[in-house]
């Protein structure tokens, strides 16, 4: 049930003016929905931080930042900076895999050496 602005009185729904003043019915335009704040994505957020700490800082801060601005995006732009921010984890992580099997090379050759069996 609605009611004219003009003079108060009932009008149905379906009136497009008003029986009593004949003012014309005045429809509301609905405001347009404010897009969605993504959610904070748990496991690209762990998984920045675990390469942060264990495996290539660089590449885990530049991916826990992605991940924290994901938040603030439409869907569209949430994905895409969820995925960059995957890819920037999935290469820090092999780089720092790289990195612990050079130094452990690294390390172990030189314990044979001053042992005397390189």
């Amino acid at each position: 049930m609605a009611f004219c602005r003009n003079c108060g009185a009932e009008m149905s729904d379906e009136q497009l003016y008003c029986l009593n003043c004949g003012a014309p019915m005045q429809v509301e335009p609905t405001p347009p929905a404010a897009p969605e704040k993504q959610k904070l994505n748990v496991g690209s957020l762990v998984f920045s931080i675990i390469n942060l700490v264990c495996c290539c800082q660089i590449m885990g801060i530049i991916s826990l930042v992605m991940t924290i601005m994901a938040q603030n995006e439409t869907e569209e732009g949430s994905k895409k900076k969820l995925k960059i921010a995957l890819i920037l984890n999935i290469i820090g992580v092999v780089v720092g895999g790289i990195i612990t099997i050079v130094y452990f090379i690294l390390a172990l050759s030189m314990g044979l050496a001053e042992a005397g069996l390189l």
